[in-house]
């Protein structure tokens, strides 16, 4: 299904919020009619509201729900500012699917609208006649320096990890004092960070053990962003830098599936698949790699 202008007015006439709009085939999306520019927009609300005196959400009136606009629908063509949509929510209201390429020498993505293919970036015009317009996706360059420069902190990292590995010098830490130091290293925003410790006092008020809330703590999946910070922050003279790192590898390393070691046993080899997981994300991140 495409949904063009002349659809749209033929959705737009049936039932309807006075203040929403339309509802989109119960995508989460509304259908507006923007009379002064002859437009349909596709957008979505976030409701807002607060607490009152007794602790009680009270919801904003609508009229007061911020709103995204999603996509614009022209007389001769729709315009799609940003790949905002789930794919789900492309195919049912537009028929377009879109997903990431399978190649990451482009930074474009996949798109298929009808029985054609398209390769590139948003923002997309799509037409009635089953053309489609992109921008052109840009190439994947390396920085040589960038790399090196990466490349020598990870080995670096891991030539001071492999000798206190092998003695066990990370073995005699307390479960607690792991935990303290796990969230201590932490680089997240107090919404977060408190998020965090309200679910350790919750396991523990239900007589859970340590180990077991220390593992639920370190195997929340880390962004790139702060695998590098705990790479940064390692430390030859204080091995309470390391802890933070190797806590997360290991137990990344075992939901990766790859018979991971259990907790205290080979470090090292948790390391090295936490860095192959994060390579890529860490490469962007220290503009190792660039697109051009």
């Amino acid at each position: 299904m495409f949904l063009d202008f002349k659809l749209a007015e033929e959705e737009y006439k049936k039932r309807k919020d006075k203040v929403l709009g339309r509802h989109l085939f119960r995508t989460g999306h509304y259908l507006v009619y923007q009379p002064r520019e002859d437009v349909f927009h596709v957008v979505t609300y976030r409701r807002t509201g607060g607490y009152n005196s007794d602790n009680k959400w009270i919801e904003n009136p609508k009229t007061e729900w911020p709103s995204t606009v999603h996509a614009v629908i022209h007389r001769t063509h729709v315009d799609i500012p940003r790949s905002t949509f789930s794919p789900s929510t492309f195919q049912k209201i537009f028929g377009l699917s879109v997903r990431k390429a399978r190649s990451i020498k482009t930074d474009g993505l996949d798109w298929t609208f009808g029985l054609r293919s398209f390769h590139g970036l948003p923002p997309v015009k799509l037409y009635s006649d089953g053309r489609m317009e992109l921008q052109p996706a840009r190439q994947r360059v390396f920085n040589k320096d960038k790399q090196k420069e990466l490349n020598a902190k990870i080995r670096m990292v891991r030539n001071l990890l492999r000798p206190r590995a092998k003695l066990g010098a990370l073995d005699g830490f307390s479960i607690k004092e792991k935990m303290e130091i796990y969230l201590k290293a932490l680089d997240i925003s107090p919404k977060d960070m408190s998020r965090l410790k309200r679910r350790v006092a919750e396991l523990t008020t239900h007589n859970w053990k340590e180990k077991s809330i220390l593992l639920d703590l370190v195997r929340r999946p880390l962004t790139s962003e702060l695998v590098y910070q705990l790479l940064l922050r390692v430390r030859e003279d204080d091995l309470r830098t390391f802890l933070p790192l190797v806590l997360h590898a290991q137990a990344r390393h075992r939901i990766y599936g790859f018979g991971g070691p259990n907790d205290g046993k080979d470090p090292l080899k948790s390391f090295e698949y936490l860095i192959a997981a994060h390579r890529e994300g860490l490469r962007r991140l220290t503009n190792a790699v660039e697109y051009v």
